[in-house]
């Protein structure tokens, strides 16, 4: 799996880098799993978000470099890729420390995990997790103009994720940047509803898409903001059926 995807993302990434030389200091980012993420096609869950806010400068350090297994930079499957989320959660945060007890974001992807993996069972080490959005500043979000360098990179980078990874659910934390900049629409073209769950007084819709038989997409919102466990219960609820199928 990883040698695949390093073949699948360092082409796209060595162009999408070029696109931002000398543009002050950068970080980037892509898919990560952990060591218990199924092997087997149609049997996985990838969360996606929209951008890393935090990161290292990385985009000045070469694409081989990028994609080794040594660099500490490195953005292709490190060590402890999605168990430091746990680990964060469990210290005494000084102020102005990321603190993952809260963020919406981390807390509705572990809830769903541990209702499907359960409480006791490293939920973090089932999952995949990765970003609409691969080149941000080291803090903060990446300005309009940014998005748009990366957009066209950033949506074939998706595709090559999903193909590797190849879950069985993909679930979009986005608020519908997903459908806005293309990334379903230009990889997936027009998809099959197969149902839809509303909630926070009818404010919101959960849709769950069907893609093809071993692959099923939930469109959902950027959980900053929402009742955490009604946004847990929601997701649970749309893909429960099909977990065993």
């Amino acid at each position: 799996m990883k040698e695949e995807m390093k073949t699948k993302l360092m082409p796209l990434y060595e162009e999408m880098l070029s696109k931002f030389e000398g543009k002050g200091q950068l970080t980037t980012f892509c898919a990560r799993w952990e060591k218990n993420f199924p092997q087997e096609k149609g049997k996985g869950i990838l969360f996606v978000g929209r951008v890393v806010r935090k990161g290292t400068e990385n985009t000045t350090i070469g694409i081989e470099n990028l994609f080794s297994d040594t660099h500490k930079n490195r953005i292709l499957q490190p060590d402890y890729s999605i168990s430091w989320v746990e680990s964060n959660s469990r210290v005494k945060h000084k102020k102005g420390d990321y603190n993952v007890n809260r963020s919406a974001f981390w807390q509705v992807i572990k809830g769903v995990s541990q209702k499907i993996y359960g409480k006791n069972n490293e939920w973090y080490s089932h999952i995949a997790w990765t970003n609409l959005y691969k080149v941000s500043p080291t803090v903060g979000n990446p300005t309009t103009h940014q998005e748009k360098i990366q957009l066209p990179y950033c949506v074939k980078i998706l595709k090559a994720e999903i193909e590797v990874l190849q879950p069985k659910f993909v679930i979009f934390l986005t608020s519908r940047r997903e459908e806005y900049n293309g990334f379903i629409k230009e990889n997936y073209g027009t998809l099959e509803k197969l149902d839809i769950k509303k909630w926070k007084n009818d404010k919101y819709e959960t849709k769950l898409y069907k893609v093809n038989n071993d692959l099923y997409f939930v469109k959902s919102y950027h959980p900053q903001g929402k009742p955490i466990q009604q946004h847990i219960d929601i997701i649970y609820d749309l893909i429960k059926d099909k977990l065993s199928e």
